[in-house]
């Protein structure tokens, strides 16, 4: 455990001063109302890192909740598949990567794909990920202007690696 802490902390020296804040936030918003009291203390011994995981599963578990009709507007319920997909890509970025998803920002789209967006620094810097059933695709802000589109890379087993590859190369140009 020791390695990965050193390793976040390489990252962001502020990263144990931001868990707490985090842990804070997390606690005061709604979060909080839709988890079992029992879970609340393993959260909070956990580490960060795993904290973090542990918020990013619960929206994504959220989300495969909704039903047709979820925004009043027709959309459809999310597939089995985009949140298959969903679970294997947010289980093959590196936790350090992880790190900077907050769970806000995980949300269905009309489409019936799902959506990951990291925030850097203002907002200005950005990488927007859409899972979809059989592909993803993202695009780069940076400075508030469009720095790179990638769009339709497969998620089937012999291209999934690339594709994940291709995303965390970019999200790391955020994180030296």
């Amino acid at each position: 455990m020791a390695l990965i802490e050193s390793l976040i902390a390489s990252l962001n020296p502020d990263a144990g001063k931001s868990h707490y804040k985090y842990l804070s936030i997390y606690r005061e918003n709604y979060y909080i109302e839709n988890l079992e009291e029992s879970v609340v203390p393993r959260l909070i011994e956990n580490s960060e890192v795993n904290c973090v995981e542990d918020l990013i599963m619960n929206e994504i578990n959220s989300i495969s909740l909704l039903k047709d009709d979820w925004n009043g507007m027709g959309s459809k319920k999310i597939s089995s598949e985009v949140l298959n997909n969903s679970i294997n890509v947010i289980g093959a970025i590196p936790p350090s990567v992880l790190y900077y998803l907050k769970p806000d920002n995980i949300y269905p789209s009309k489409y019936g794909t799902i959506i990951l967006d990291w925030e850097f620094g203002n907002k200005d810097n950005c990488l927007s990920l859409e899972i979809a059933k059989n592909s993803i695709g993202y695009f780069v802000e940076v400075d508030g202007n469009d720095s790179k589109q990638v769009e339709e890379l497969s998620t089937a087993p012999e291209n999934f690696d690339t594709a994940v590859a291709s995303v965390v190369n970019d999200l790391a140009g955020f994180l030296v």
